[in-house]
């Protein structure tokens, strides 16, 4: 049989916190490339905004799963 992971606060609790931050980050990025799209700044510069916001929700999520994997390790280790 599989080992089981314990109850408690150091359990599962990343997946809840880095899926609250995801979410919470996502939707103020995904604002922020809207609002970058209706302004009036050069197409170009639009462009690379959008990636740079999109290259950091990227960031956040790889980190994100770091994050988890190096708790459920230090728990299971």
């Amino acid at each position: 049989m599989g080992r089981r992971m314990k109850q408690g606060s150091d359990g599962m609790d990343t997946v809840l916190v880095g899926g609250g931050g995801f979410l919470l980050a996502a939707g103020a990025i995904f604002l922020a490339i809207d609002k970058i799209g209706k302004s009036e700044m050069a197409d170009r510069r639009k462009r690379l905004l959008t990636y740079a916001l999109i290259a950091a929700l990227i960031a956040l999520t790889i980190s994100i799963f770091h994050w988890h994997r190096a708790v459920y390790l230090a728990a299971n280790g």
